[in-house]
């Protein structure tokens, strides 16, 4: 993203939309910014390239604990 940070936008993002569970996807694999990222609101953080069967979990994970807050 040219303009922001995927931090950024995370932050955006929770702050716009509490409602949306947010899964971040980033190049970084640096635990700092996993645990800034979770601090920050993330549901789920992962690291490209992801496994599609991750992603499916991990989306599925996501779907299902949005559901219960309904």
């Amino acid at each position: 993203m040219p303009h922001l940070t995927g931090q950024e936008l995370l932050e955006i993002v929770v702050r716009e939309y509490p409602h949306i569970t947010v899964i971040v996807m980033m190049a970084s694999d640096e635990p700092d910014t996993a645990v800034e990222c979770m601090k920050a609101g993330a549901f789920e953080y992962l690291v490209k390239p992801v496994d599609k069967n991750r992603l499916f979990s991990c989306v599925k994970k996501a779907f299902e604990a949005s559901r219960h807050h309904i």
